[in-house]
């Protein structure tokens, strides 16, 4: 029989990783390094997390679950619905903007296209955070895949100088294209977008990075090596 997965202990190495993470970033961050910062060993680690690109999947996961909280708080369970694929895009980029950190992290993911199609699919298996509808929506998960895409596309093109559009000049076309693959008229669209414009504004971005790292920060971090 396999050890029993402590999860306690788990979720504290996710957050320990993160913080490395943002202070090196991913790329620049090993296994090695992460165990010693735990203060495990490197098996114990990969029994937890067989390969190092979990660890970023599951602090992105980290993300939509505060995100998650923090707009079901502020706004009713169907005004969510409606808006929360849009919201979220817009305060990731928003994040990314502000906060270096969160660029250098987080857009590893958008930059991989495996590795982004992994993410959507926990998301979506898993009921993870974003679709409150279970089952979600067979054309709602086509377009979460379809949004992913795009500013993929659009972020590595902006990265190389190819496109001379701002951010939110992308997450705008790309929100758009998901409202219409959903069903949504252009006015519709043209609605949805100016309410989440309203809601994710830059206060409201610093205010939820600082309760983020509030919970990324908690650790209380004891862990042995066994």
């Amino acid at each position: 029989m396999g050890r029993r997965i402590n999860y306690e202990e788990r979720d504290r190495i996710k957050k320990m990783a993160t913080l490395l993470f943002f202070e090196h970033g991913y790329e620049n961050v090993s296994t090695r390094s992460i165990a010693e910062t735990c203060n495990i060993t490197r098996a114990l680690l990969h029994h937890y997390y067989p390969q190092k690109e979990m660890l970023l999947l599951d602090s992105f996961l980290f993300l939509v679950q505060q995100y998650n909280r923090y707009f079901l708080e502020r706004m009713s369970e169907e005004q969510f619905r409606l808006l929360d694929v849009e919201l979220f895009f817009r305060l990731f980029f928003g994040m990314c903007t502000i906060d270096q950190k969160y660029k250098n992290l987080f857009l590893h993911i958008y930059s991989n296209v495996e590795l982004l199609n992994k993410f959507i699919g926990r998301i979506i298996d898993e009921h993870f955070a974003l679709l409150i509808e279970k089952p979600h929506k067979e054309e709602k998960q086509y377009a979460m895949y379809a949004i992913a895409g795009t500013l993929s596309q659009f972020i590595m093109l902006q990265e190389k100088k190819l496109l001379p559009w701002s951010t939110e000049e992308l997450v705008d076309y790309a929100v758009r294209g998901y409202y219409l693959y959903i069903g949504k008229t252009p006015i519709e669209a043209d609605t949805y977008m100016k309410t989440c414009k309203s809601v994710i504004d830059e206060p409201c971005i610093k205010n939820f990075i600082s309760e983020f790292e509030e919970g990324i920060n908690n650790v209380d971090f004891i862990c042995s090596k066994e």
